[in-house]
């Protein structure tokens, strides 16, 4: 979300529809969103982004899908959103070696 083409936009995440909830696995820049070098980045699957967050620990999220969109209109993202799912090869597997 910091290329130079989303100047004079806010990028926002929410899993509402109406954009009304905040997504704590949300970190957001000190240069405010709108200007070059503003960024937001998101980490799913730890938590909130917290300063004592060691993400070593996984945590699900209560939501599966989460709406994009321009907090300043500038964009129409059109409902966008993206979907969390359960990755089947995440993790340790057994795997059996036949000949």
């Amino acid at each position: 979300t910091s290329h130079s083409s989303l100047t004079g936009t806010y990028f926002d995440i929410s899993p509402s529809r109406n954009y009304n909830l905040i997504t704590v696995e949300k970190l957001e820049s000190t240069v405010l969103p709108g200007n070059s070098g503003a960024f937001t980045d998101v980490k799913f699957g730890f938590g909130s982004r917290l300063a004592t967050n060691n993400y070593q620990t996984k945590v699900g999220t209560d939501f599966t899908n989460f709406y994009y969109f321009d907090n300043k209109n500038v964009v129409n993202a059109e409902g966008a959103y993206f979907k969390i799912v359960t990755d089947p090869l995440q993790g340790i597997k057994k795997i059996n070696y036949v000949i």
